[in-house]
């Protein structure tokens, strides 16, 4: 828990792409997405059963994301995506941190190029809305500006 008293994960594609790395792997977003697809699964499944039920939950990604990912490169989602009931797992609003170049970095977990990026945000905002989420866009301001508006919805 935070020191605002919620609940914030971090983002387990990260973490799946570090291992990869460490161990030569190829399932990566760059090299094999659907494999990565698979190994995100089931840690999403396991974040979204976490008895915090009366918690306010913050996630850094989601299985609409990985929907977003498989469509921007003509993918089919697995079965487990397509018949995915997110309003049970979901919060409707979704905080939206949109691509911002004066802030935007490379890292070896974070290959796209800023370009790349931008096709992603689209894909992950046709596939939000598609699924009848309610997208706020955070704004491109300080984090404590960014925070007070994400606090303003809660």
């Amino acid at each position: 828990m935070d020191k605002y008293g919620y609940i914030c994960y971090p983002e387990i594609s990260r973490a799946i792409i570090k291992q990869q790395q460490l161990s030569n792997g190829n399932k990566t977003p760059w090299q094999d997405i659907s494999g990565f697809v698979n190994l995100n699964i089931p840690l999403f499944i396991e974040q979204l059963s976490n008895p915090n039920t009366n918690t306010i939950t913050f996630t850094d990604r989601g299985f609409p994301d990985l929907i977003a990912y498989l469509h921007s490169q003509k993918l089919t989602s697995p079965p487990i995506l397509q018949n995915f009931n997110f309003k049970q797992h979901y919060h409707t609003n979704v905080f939206f941190l949109p691509t911002w170049s004066n802030i935007y970095t490379t890292d070896p977990q974070r290959q796209q190029t800023y370009t790349q990026a931008l096709a992603i945000e689209k894909a992950l905002i046709d596939i939000y809305t598609s699924l009848g989420f309610n997208i706020l866009i955070v704004p491109k301001t300080t984090l404590t500006k960014r925070l007070e508006f994400i606090q303003s919805f809660i």
